[in-house]
C-alpha cells in the first residue's frame, strides 16, 4: 500500500532551498571578517623568525659543548640572514676547512634598530652589544656553554603597516637564549 504524500509547510524536504543557502553563506562571510582582522600574520611572521634565531643560536651552542671549539653565530643585516661558524681553532675567522652554514629569515623580517630595548634604554643598533666578526656583529658560544656577549638581536616586520617587533636576548655567563615581543618600546617575554 502506498503512503499519502502531504504536501504544504509540513512536507517533509530534502536539501535546502537557496535562501538558506544565501544566509548561511552571509553569516560564515560576516563571522570570516571579524575573525581576519583580528589576526594579525605580521606577529606569526616576527614569532617564525625570532624562533629561527633562538633555535639556530641555541643549536650553536649545542655544538659548541659537544665539540669544544668556538661556534660564531654572525648576523648580516643588509641580506637578512645569519651564519653558524663552527670555529675549529678558536681563532674566529671563518677559513675553508671550517663548516659554516647561512641561514635566512623570513622575507618581510628584517633586523632594526628599536626606540627602545628591551632593557627600558634606548638601544644601540639591531645587535646589541655584539663585537665585530667578519664585519658583522657576532656572539662566540664557547665550550662551557657560555657566550662572548651579553647581546640582544632586534628584528621588525617590515610589511606595510606592520608594528610588531622581536628581540632575542644571550647572557654572556650562561648562554641562555631567550625571546620577546614588543612594538619598539614595550617589550614582554616570549612564549617556548
Amino acid at each position: 500500500m502506498r503512503q499519502p504524500r502531504f504536501e504544504g509547510p509540513f512536507a517533509a524536504r530534502h536539501g535546502f532551498t537557496l535562501v538558506e543557502a544565501m544566509i548561511v553563506l552571509v553569516i560564515l562571510g560576516v563571522l570570516t571578517s571579524i575573525v581576519a582582522r583580528g589576526i594579525s600574520a605580521s606577529g606569526y611572521r616576527g614569532d617564525g623568525a625570532a624562533r629561527t634565531v633562538r633555535s639556530a643560536m641555541q643549536q650553536a651552542q649545542r655544538i659548541a659543548i659537544l665539540r669544544q671549539y668556538d661556534v660564531v653565530v654572525s648576523f648580516d643585516s643588509a641580506r637578512g640572514r645569519f651564519r653558524v661558524h663552527e670555529d675549529a681553532d678558536n681563532d674566529h675567522v671563518a677559513e675553508p676547512g671550517e663548516l659554516a652554514t647561512w641561514h635566512s629569515i623570513e622575507s618581510t623580517v628584517r633586523f632594526t634598530q628599536p626606540a627602545v630595548g628591551i632593557d627600558g634604554k634606548v638601544a644601540a643598533g639591531f645587535a646589541a652589544p655584539a663585537s665585530p666578526i667578519d664585519q658583522m656583529p657576532s656572539i662566540a658560544f664557547h665550550r662551557d656553554g657560555s657566550a662572548s656577549d651579553a647581546a640582544v638581536i632586534y628584528l621588525r616586520d617590515g610589511s606595510a603597516g606592520a608594528k610588531t617587533m622581536r628581540a632575542v636576548a644571550v647572557t654572556r655567563s650562561t648562554g641562555r637564549i631567550q625571546w620577546y615581543k614588543g612594538n619598539g618600546t614595550t617589550w614582554k617575554p616570549g612564549g617556548l
